[in-house]
Order: C-alpha cells, then sequence, then structure tokens
C-alpha cells in the first residue's frame, strides 16, 4: 500500500479479534446444542422401548424395577430440554454479540477504506503537482 499506515490499525485489530472470539463462542454453544439435542433423541429412543417392553413383562419385581428406570429417564429428558432451551437462549444472545460485533468490524474496514482513498488522492495530487512542476521546469529549461 506504499507507505500507507491505518492510524486506527489497532483497534481495528481489536475488532477483528473481538469478532473472532465472538464467532468461537457461538460455535462452541451451536455444538452444545447438537450434542444436546442428539442425547435427547437417545432416551426418546430409549423410553419408546421401555414402553413397549413394559406390556411383555410378567414378573412384578422386573416390572417394578422397569417402572423406576422409566421415571428416572423421564426426569433426565426434562433436565436435558431445559438445557436445550437455557442452550437456545444464550445461542441468541450470542448471535447478537457476533452481529455487533461484525457490524464494529465493518465500520473499522469502511473507515480504513475511506482513509486509504483520501491517502491515494492526495498522493496522486501530490504526484500531479511534481509532474507539473517538472513539466514548468522543462518547458523554461527549453525556453531558454
Amino acid at each position: 500500500m506504499e507507505n500507507y499506515i491505518f492510524s486506527m490499525e489497532k483497534v481495528l485489530d481489536y475488532r477483528e479479534d473481538i469478532e473472532k472470539l465472538k464467532r468461537e463462542e457461538f460455535a462452541k454453544i451451536n455444538l452444545e446444542i447438537s450434542q444436546l439435542e442428539i442425547e435427547i433423541a437417545k432416551i426418546n429412543i430409549e423410553l419408546k422401548e421401555i414402553n413397549e417392553k413394559i406390556f411383555k413383562i410378567q414378573n412384578a419385581n422386573e416390572l417394578f424395577q422397569m417402572q423406576l428406570y422409566r421415571e428416572a429417564l423421564e426426569e433426565k429428558l426434562e433436565i436435558q430440554k431445559l438445557l436445550l432451551s437455557e442452550k437456545r437462549k444464550a445461542l441468541e444472545d450470542k448471535r447478537v454479540e457476533l452481529t455487533k460485533a461484525q457490524a464494529d468490524k465493518k465500520i473499522m474496514e469502511k473507515l480504513k477504506e475511506k482513509d486509504y482513498s483520501q491517502f491515494m488522492y492526495k498522493k496522486n495530487l501530490k504526484e500531479q503537482k511534481e509532474l507539473d512542476e517538472f513539466s514548468v521546469m522543462k518547458f523554461k529549461h527549453a525556453k531558454n
């Protein structure tokens, strides 16, 4: 960029770091949500299997044990659903934070673009002035 230095480069770097961090946090929560959804699906499958087995059980003690196990699974399912709900809320919060970080970075990038355009305009103006002076000097020298 021909000796161009953006005076707020450190601010831009900082905002890029913040955006990267927010993106990673967002991805982490998204992964946690996927894992919870898988866990919930597994519990639902297991509950379905238990409900089918209960009708075939003849032994009262075995039936009692299966009933306790089903209740424990149902409780676990409710806990996982609550966790999932909390994670989805956290994901939405992280989405807002990520969007803000992206907007903040974009502002700095636009500022840098404008600053660079101004730098190039001034540089071109200076070069044109030097060429004009050179032409004038050449013209005067040729006249003499």
